[in-house]
């Protein structure tokens, strides 16, 4: 989708619109990554890069260490979920592209 196109399609849509995201990174590297402040920088440098390069325009960015397993167990398990504006339209491709 060409830059015209995406910022005409959220200039033209309503704050009601934002969509949830989650991206998860390759969880051993980062596992490490958030033993240290300066890993978790990178890890987080690298996952705004990554969330403008998917088409989100605008929102929120929210970490998350760990996830729930199904006995309601905390297990590690960096991720981010982003509250945004803007469209995924490929997913196999942007992931496959990245």
């Amino acid at each position: 989708m060409r830059q015209a196109e995406l910022l005409y399609r959220i200039e033209n849509e309503s704050l009601s619109d934002a969509r949830h995201f989650t991206f998860s990174p390759p969880q051993e590297a980062a596992i490490e990554l958030v033993k240290t402040k300066s890993g978790f920088k990178r890890l987080k440098s690298k996952a705004i890069k990554l969330i403008k390069s998917s088409g989100i325009v605008g929102g929120v960015i929210i970490f998350h260490p760990f996830r729930v397993n199904k006995k309601k167990q905390l297990y590690i398990s960096p991720h981010f979920h982003v509250i945004g504006y803007g469209y995924i339209e490929e997913t196999k491709i942007f992931i496959n592209s990245h």
